[in-house]
């Protein structure tokens, strides 16, 4: 009516040739309405030059009184919300309360409801998002679910339908998994983001506990879903419970998806999870590139020209699904338990809290957040793996005190001491050279290889390949080296070794002397 009132006076004021009648048919006013603002025109004294200027509310409070205020009590509609929040609390049992609270004329049931269906109204407002490209993918599962047919009972077996789409260009991806845990939701999430040939930024999930251990304000994430996160870059920003516009999106592809879906599977039959899988995901396609109703393009088009650029590449490898052990304290034999295998950590980390982290072929140990220790997985019950470099050097140095180990040593050393070592076991039981093999092992305490090496060459031309014999060419080698640098530090000079006298020719075969 404001913006009426400013025509109504224009006209009475400007176009004093017009009759009332026809303000009233040109304006869809009654003509008693065009009367009264005339006389109240003509009472006041009003030029239009001064209230041409005037905007709607300034000139429906000059013409028009203020209804008086009722002297009913309000009530708070703050104050009815929380009342609401009771067990059992209807809008007219808080009704009730609030008559007996107040003496003074309260409001009928009616206008009550009447004006808390207006605040609700005022505050039930929906905010319109900006999705940049790359930014985000909302998933979920249907509540409408799929199913293929056991062969062998003729049992309809109802499997679960993920959804994923992407924020900006409403992309839809969807597969069929056999359940909701942990295992199926990864790599649900795995061939999504294969699908889309890249990772947005962040990932919007619901709060189901293969995606979030604890929720509300400051949510927990489940520790394997946090690993796929990090592994290809991204966030996980969970939605808040009980807020399903935070991934309206994913609600509204949910629903495109079942009416897109299911009407074409429903006629044919599928007898394995892996035929349902293929038939969704071959329905995918055609899904994306049907264009949209309001505007122009599809999903398809939207993803090549705006979505697609803004991810990010996905990492060389794939993620590996991998489940966390509870944590544990290394015990004084540094060997923690593993689904009943042993493996070890570095023995320093004694008395340490650890967490493993076991993949299908691989099993990770972690201390505070560092992985300490890494092994192949061994599913032998009871029996342990352990690492030398974990050891510390006494236990390493007897853990190689055996044949296989300190012949493992030889070969470092050179084939020679390796030949001296080999000899050593050449007996009727093996083991029984164990000591004199462990004794040559033992010479290696402040030498180099090098040593090592020429003393095992000259103990075997000598044919004294023995720990003795080892060691007598050593000391021998070392007393050679001390006569030449006393001769070099006293000036005498140096000269050549006696030549050992070979005997005559002739002597050997006879011949005159």
């Amino acid at each position: 009516m404001n913006n009426k009132l400013h025509d109504i006076l224009r006209l009475l004021e400007t176009r004093p040739s017009l009759s009332r009648r026809d303000i009233a048919a040109s304006l869809a006013v009654s003509r008693r309405t065009i009367d009264r603002y005339a006389n109240l025109l003509r009472l006041g004294k009003k030029t239009w030059s001064e209230l041409k200027d005037l905007d709607g509310s300034a000139l429906n409070a000059m013409f028009n009184r203020r209804r008086q205020a009722s002297e009913k009590v309000r009530p708070v509609p703050e104050a009815i919300t929380a009342a609401l929040n009771g067990p059992g609390m209807t809008l007219l049992a808080v009704w009730e309360d609030y008559r007996e609270e107040h003496s003074a004329p309260t409001l009928s049931y009616s206008r009550f409801a009447a004006l808390y269906r207006e605040h609700r109204k005022a505050q039930n407002l929906v905010m319109r998002k900006a999705v940049v490209p790359g930014q985000c993918v909302m998933t979920d599962y249907s509540g409408v679910r799929p199913f293929y047919i056991d062969c062998s009972t003729g049992e309809q077996i109802p499997v679960e339908l993920f959804v994923g789409v992407l924020g900006a260009s409403n992309y839809i991806f969807a597969c069929c998994t056999a359940t909701q845990t942990v295992p199926d939701w990864i790599d649900a999430h795995t061939r999504m983001l294969a699908f889309f040939g890249g990772a947005p930024a962040s990932v919007i999930p619901d709060n189901l506990r293969s995606a979030v251990t604890k929720s509300g304000t400051e949510p927990v994430l489940q520790q394997t879903y946090a690993d796929w996160a990090r592994h290809n870059g991204m966030a996980v920003l969970p939605a808040r419970p009980g807020h399903p516009r935070d991934k309206g999106a994913v609600e509204g592809a949910v629903l495109i998806v079942q009416r897109f879906v299911f009407p074409k599977l429903r006629k044919r039959s599928f007898f394995s999870l892996a035929e349902l899988d293929a038939a969704v995901t071959g329905l995918l396609k055609p899904l994306n590139e049907r264009p949209f109703q309001k505007r122009p393009g599809s999903r398809q088009s939207e993803f090549d020209t705006l979505e697609k650029p803004a991810l990010m590449p996905l990492p060389g490898e794939p993620f590996v699904y991998a489940q966390w052990s509870p944590k544990q304290k290394v015990p004084r034999d540094y060997h923690v338990s593993v689904h009943g295998h042993w493996y070890s950590v570095p023995f320093d980390l004694v008395g340490h809290r650890v967490e493993p982290r076991v993949s299908p072929t691989q099993v990770e140990i972690f201390c505070s957040g560092k992985c300490v220790a890494k092994h192949n997985r061994s599913k032998e019950k009871g029996a342990h793996t352990t690492d030398r470099a974990h050891q510390p050097d006494t236990h390493r140095a007897e853990a190689e005190r055996t044949p296989e180990g300190i012949i493992a040593w030889a070969e470092t050393v050179g084939p020679n001491m390796k030949a001296v070592v080999e000899k050593q076991f050449r007996q009727k039981v093996p083991l029984q050279g164990l000591p004199s093999a462990g004794a040559l092992r033992n010479l290696a305490k402040g030498r180099s290889n090098e040593d090592l090496e020429a003393a095992a060459t000259r103990a075997l031309e000598l044919k004294i390949a023995s720990p003795t014999g080892v060691r007598r060419m050593l000391e021998s080698s070392k007393t050679e080296v001390t006569r030449s640098c006393r001769r070099r530090s006293s000036g005498t000079p140096l000269t050549a070794p006696r030549a050992r006298r070979l005997p005559h020719a002739s002597s050997s075969t006879g011949g005159a002397k």
